[in-house]
């Protein structure tokens, strides 16, 4: 098996990462963390441990991520996300256990609202050339949108009289 493209992905995401401002980075963080729950879903229904108990882990590793970035004493904001985290870590190692599709049905449920709302923020942030990519089109500029500006300030010009 040619590892190569495996290499290449790996390249490219720690290149982006490098570079990557915070919101990127969480919004990657939440979408591995659904992967990682998809993947151990997937290995239950195989009774593949290893995958499964790999997969969990690594959600539990980024969870955890998560959780370091949050100073519960500066709002009850963080509070709140790191309990919830707190509580995902405890339903992952309990859904390991006991092969409960059901608990990591829950952990997804209540991350994936979380993870929708980073995804509309970045994408409000986001540059024109990511815009563009993503298809988003700016509004063609009509010929009374170019004058308006003009139009606006002419009122302020001093009058030759």
């Amino acid at each position: 098996m040619n590892a190569t493209p495996k290499l290449y992905a790996r390249v490219a995401l720690q290149g982006a990462l490098e570079d990557a401002p915070p919101h990127r980075i969480r919004r990657l963080a939440y979408q591995a963390i659904l992967d990682a729950l998809a993947g151990a879903r997937r290995a239950m229904d195989r009774r593949d441990v290893p995958a499964k108990g790999s997969q969990l882990s690594y959600a539990i590793e980024l969870l955890g991520a998560l959780m370091d970035e949050l100073d519960p004493e500066a709002s009850a904001l963080e509070a709140q996300m790191h309990d919830l985290y707190h509580y995902l870590v405890r339903r992952i190692v309990r859904a390991n256990f006991e092969n409960d599709r059901a608990a990591l049905n829950e952990c997804q449920d209540l991350l994936t609202p979380i993870a929708r709302a980073w995804d509309k923020t970045a994408m409000s942030e986001a540059s024109p050339a990511e815009a563009y990519v993503r298809g988003e089109r700016p509004e063609p500029v009509t010929a009374a949108a170019k004058r308006a500006p003009t139009d606006r300030y002419q009122q302020f010009e001093p009058s030759h009289s």
